[in-house]
């Protein structure tokens, strides 16, 4: 689901930029080079995935991956915003970040909390360097419209945190460090306040994501409730093949630096896309089963279009022929991967008088 609101990218890169300076100093080698390094090290290369902790690799996460990565996590809160799924401002929000690294996932948090809100954090990370300029960062958050940020650092391995308890538990790109799903979930489930969640972040790569779907469906077994982007608690049902994996997307164009920089580096500038599971205790859900998930991008072809769905009853591919739109299924024409969809029947066809619905 799109976000209601995005930042503006363009505003923050500045302090981005300066507390970069300050942490680690002048950048010394083009920064698409140290950008593609990073990209491969993520994807291509996991094995190397430690090369992101050097201070080269830093400079690329805080010049680039840090604004482009901030978007991706407003997908899954502003869904728990959208539904009262988040603390109030009347008290201080307690986080616990695991693989904090700069504090991408607490930006986003801090984001969709809003000025007025305050946030404690503890942010867990092995990289030392990376957790000071989290830290800057979190100083300087009123510069960027963010919530107040109190960040202590535990330069620790992410199995080892405080015990809390907290109102959300934020994992960004770490469950590769992570070889049992029972002990994570008992951990998470002895740290979490009652109404808390568990946000999950992954890239969208089909390897790491399905690990994800491993955690969902092992959570589901052991009394957690999907959040999103689940509708159901049924098996994921794309864990039936080995060439699916469940992931979305936020359309936006970068910053006109950030995107050059992508495009020196051969990525993408716009539409951004991951993997996510929120996960609670208390049967809270985002949308009951009426409501199914696209799964899919667009699938257009000479007089229709296609999605495909993910509900409660499975995956379906849903048709709907050039000839039948109509202001009744608009909702159709813009809907892409990720977004909500409500169909008043389990249907393989959109006809023109079919009502499609999109969450508010």
């Amino acid at each position: 689901m799109q976000p209601r609101r995005l930042p503006d990218l363009a505003a923050w890169l500045p302090t981005f930029d300066a507390v970069a300076d300050a942490t680690l100093g002048k950048i010394k080698r083009p920064l698409p080079d140290l950008v593609r390094e990073v990209s491969k090290s993520y994807t291509t290369e996991r094995g190397s995935i430690a090369t992101a902790s050097s201070r080269d690799a830093l400079q690329a996460r805080f010049r680039f991956f840090l604004g482009r990565d901030v978007a991706k996590a407003l997908g899954p809160l502003d869904e728990l915003a959208r539904t009262e799924g988040l603390p109030g401002t009347d008290a201080p929000w307690r986080i616990l970040d695991l693989g904090a690294g700069l504090g991408t996932t607490s930006l986003g948090a801090a984001f969709v909390a809003g000025p007025d809100a305050h946030l404690k954090i503890d942010a867990v990370d092995l990289d030392a360097v990376a957790l000071r300029g989290f830290e800057a960062l979190a100083a300087r958050a009123s510069e960027l419209g963010l919530a107040r940020m109190d960040v202590r650092t535990h330069t620790l391995d992410l199995r080892r945190a405080p015990e809390g308890p907290y109102d959300l538990i934020l994992v960004g790109l770490a469950l590769n460090e992570v070889t049992r799903h029972d002990t994570l979930l008992e951990s998470w489930k002895a740290r979490l306040r009652p109404g808390g969640s568990v946000v999950i972040l992954e890239p969208a790569l089909r390897e790491v994501t399905q690990q994800l779907m491993a955690l969902r469906d092992d959570a589901v077994s052991s009394g957690w409730t999907v959040f999103s982007p689940c509708t159901h608690a049924a098996p994921c049902p794309m864990r039936q093949s080995p060439r699916d994996w469940c992931h979305e997307e936020i359309r936006m164009d970068l910053p006109k630096s950030l995107g050059a920089t992508a495009r020196a580096a051969g990525l993408r500038d716009h539409r951004l896309t991951f993997a996510a599971l929120v996960l609670r205790r208390d049967g809270k859900q985002l949308a009951d089963r009426s409501w199914a998930r696209v799964v899919s991008a667009p699938l257009v072809s000479k007089g229709k279009r296609e999605l495909v769905l993910c509900d409660h009853a499975g995956l379906a591919k849903t048709r709907r022929l050039d000839r039948h739109r109509s202001d009744a299924n608009a909702p159709w024409s813009e809907a892409a991967r990720g977004d909500l969809l409500k169909l008043p029947t389990s249907t393989s066809r959109i006809e023109a008088d079919t009502e499609v619905v999109v969450p508010t």
